[in-house]
């Protein structure tokens, strides 16, 4: 059977190595990054891409079509991606919006009758500051 979808696999070759989709980079003397580069000019999928083709496709059917695409930066070095700046991100208020209603239990309390305030007592021992 066709395979089902296309996966892309970008490879980036800089002045001192190599990274794949924008991950670290890998340094072209280790051994496992040799093979990887000998199995590209090979034409052939490089054995950790067929793993993990196989960990997120096996099961389901055909694994899909592997598409390579080189990215010539070696006039370069490698610099990481920088982190993507990620703006606030919780909900808000608007300034000058209606106010949410109160809750159940604060509407359930009676006002404090007046003249109830507690006294403050202010010790003398202790620092105190002006305002």
């Amino acid at each position: 059977p066709a395979p089902t979808t296309e996966v892309q696999v970008k490879i980036t070759m800089w002045k001192n190595g190599f990274s794949v989709d924008d991950g670290p980079l890998r340094e072209s003397e280790a051994e496992e990054n040799k093979a990887f580069i000998e199995d590209i000019k090979k034409g052939v999928i490089p054995k950790e891409v067929f793993k993990k083709l196989k960990e997120e496709h096996g099961g389901k059917g055909a694994l899909p079509e592997v598409v390579f695409t080189l990215e010539d930066k070696q006039e370069n070095s490698y610099e990481p991606p920088k982190k993507q700046f990620k703006a606030f991100s919780c909900g808000g208020r608007t300034l000058g919006g209606p106010t949410p209603a109160p809750s159940a239990q604060a509407a359930a309390e009676p006002p404090a009758p007046a003249g109830s305030v507690s006294p403050i007592y202010i010790d003398d021992a202790k620092a105190t500051t002006t305002l």
